[in-house]
Order: C-alpha cells, then structure tokens, then sequence
C-alpha cells in the first residue's frame, strides 16, 4: 500500500507548465530527504521509507487554482517496517504513512493537531517561549504571549534541527524570483499554502540575534567523519568528537539519535566513528573569537568492533592474496 499526496509550484517561472530542471532537482532531493528524516524522527528509525514521483491525471491532483503558470507533482510514498511494528501507530503502512504526511502538512485532515507547517507559521519565526506536557499525550506551546496545544509528534519535529534545515531547502525557490506559491495538497484538498511573503516565518531562528554580542565570521554546515573522545552520561552535556589533529565539544541537535541511545536500542563507546553534519559557528567578540559546534544529524556509525572486523577481513584478503600469487 501507499499514500500519496502533490505539490504545486506557481508563478511566472513556471509558465507552459515546465521548469528548468537544474531548479527542480535539488527540490526533489529536499522532499525525499525531508520525509525520510522526519519518519526516523518519528518512527525511531523501525521503518525505512521511500518517495517516488509519479504521474496522475491532471484533473486528479491539480489544485482548483491551477494556471498555465504553474507545475504540480504527484508522489507515491511507502513505508517498510524493520524488525517490528513502529512506535506511532499499530496499523497498516498506508495509514501509518497518511498520517506522517499529515503530521508535516503535506496531506489535509485526519489530524487534531496542528501540522508542523502550521506550527510554523503560527509561530512566525520565533522560537517557542516554552513547551511543555499536557494530559493527553499533548504538548502546549507558547509564543509571543499566546499559546497552542498540538501533537507530541509535531513538537519532535519542530526540535530536529536536521528537519528544519530540509523544510528550508524545500521552500528556497520562493526566496528566488519567479516563484510566488507552493502548495501540498491530496485528493482535492489543500493542507498547506505558502507565498513568498509568508515564507520567511518558516525559517530557523537565526543564531546571528542569539549572538548579537560580536560578529559573526563563519556559520555553516558540513558533513564531518569524527571519532566519539567521551560519551556524555547525560543528554543535555556535549559530546567530544575529535580526529588526529583536533577535539572539540559539540551539541547534540540529533533527537532521534538521542532517543536511540536513552532507550538502548544502539550503544556509542569512545573509538566509534560517527558520520555527522556538523554545524559551527565562528563570533569575535570583545573578548576574542568564540566557536560553537552542534551536531545536526548523525548521517552513519561504525563501531570499534566494526572497524577490528574489518580490519580483519582485509588482512584476510590480502594474505589469501599474497598465497595465491
């Protein structure tokens, strides 16, 4: 089984229908990435999960706004179970999946709850105030002396960094001439619509009012190979990462590998490697140059029992190598 659900990019860009591939790739890439991190925000990483594009009838998926300025793609997504049934819901795949698009706003109905694109733009680019627990399973959000109770689950996404950082990918066209809208719709119904006014109320806050103190010399993200110096006993302390020639203390942004690891369902020892896409900032200040790193999402893991492993297996090779010739 599958869900489905379509977007729809207007304005002059778009005209006759089409674009410029070179434009149309990286957003592509934006959405599947998107869906697939937030599922292993959600489901822990128990399912993996996959985005196809696919072609309907027009009739079946354009929005009723639908002009000769504007293109609509429709994608088919599908979610395998591995080792179990997932920790959002004890149902079949097609609802479970329904669900999680609807949870990111790209599905209308079904859910109480804001959507994470809602949220969003209900917070017009601020951080939350405050969060905390309600009965029920909810969580109350506050912001600029208002406040909202929405879904666990959008509250997991709101904090994955790595999250955040692919829902800005995917709506920069509107941060480019040419584009005016982008619509997420299902059968008809439109569950989210941003325009280039409102698009920066999706942003991450930026760390630059955070450290309004100095100048900001370097803010960007990287991916990074990195071995684990010492594992902090407690989620909140960082992590030392270091190589051959540098150590450094890190932020851990990962909440779904910070939930791995509190629930014991993976093991990190000093030695291990970690693949990660490391966020660092660089501020001078009065008192001389400040730098910060956090880790945004951790991409891969190999384990000092993996690395002896493969060790092993190479020396094999060779010397059954060195035996034949």
């Amino acid at each position: 089984m599958k869900a489905t659900f379509s977007m729809s990019l207007e304005g002059p860009a778009l005209s006759g229908n089409s674009v410029e591939i070179r434009q149309l790739g990286p957003l592509l890439v934006e959405l599947g990435e998107l869906c697939e991190r937030a599922n292993a925000v959600i489901n822990r990483d128990q399912s993996s999960l996959t985005v196809r594009w696919q072609q309907e009838a027009a009739a079946v998926t354009q929005p009723a706004s639908a002009t000769a300025n504007s293109l609509n793609l429709s994608f088919a997504v599908r979610r395998r179970t591995e080792g179990g049934t997932p920790n959002l819901f004890a149902s079949d795949d097609a609802t479970d999946t329904n669900r999680l698009l609807q949870l990111l706003g790209f599905r209308a109905g079904g859910e109480r709850s804001l959507s994470l694109l809602e949220l969003l733009r209900w917070l017009g680019g601020e951080a939350p105030a405050k969060i905390e627990e309600v009965l029920g399973g909810w969580m109350r959000v506050e912001a600029h002396g208002e406040s909202t109770e929405v879904s666990t689950h959008v509250v997991s996404l709101l904090r994955d960094a790595a999250v955040r950082g692919r829902i800005d990918g995917l709506l920069r066209p509107l941060r480019r001439k040419g584009v005016e809208r982008i619509l997420f719709h299902s059968q008809g119904k439109t569950a989210s619509s941003i325009d280039r006014e409102s698009v920066k109320l999706f942003a991450q806050p930026s760390r630059r009012v955070q450290q309004a103190d100095g100048e900001t010399l370097v803010d960007s993200t990287y991916l990074r190979a990195l071995g684990i110096v010492k594992v902090p006993f407690r989620p909140n302390l960082k992590w030392v990462l270091g190589s051959e020639s540098e150590r450094i203390s890190a932020d851990m942004r990962d909440q779904s590998f910070l939930d791995r690891h509190q629930d014991g369902l993976t093991s990190y020892a000093a030695g291990d490697i970690l693949t990660v896409r490391l966020h660092t900032t660089a501020v001078r200040t009065a008192s001389g140059l400040r730098t910060d790193h956090a880790i945004v999402e951790v991409v891969g893991h190999l384990s000092r029992a993996q690395e002896a492993q493969q060790t092993s297996l190479d020396q094999l090779a060779l010397d059954t190598e060195a035996t034949t010739s």
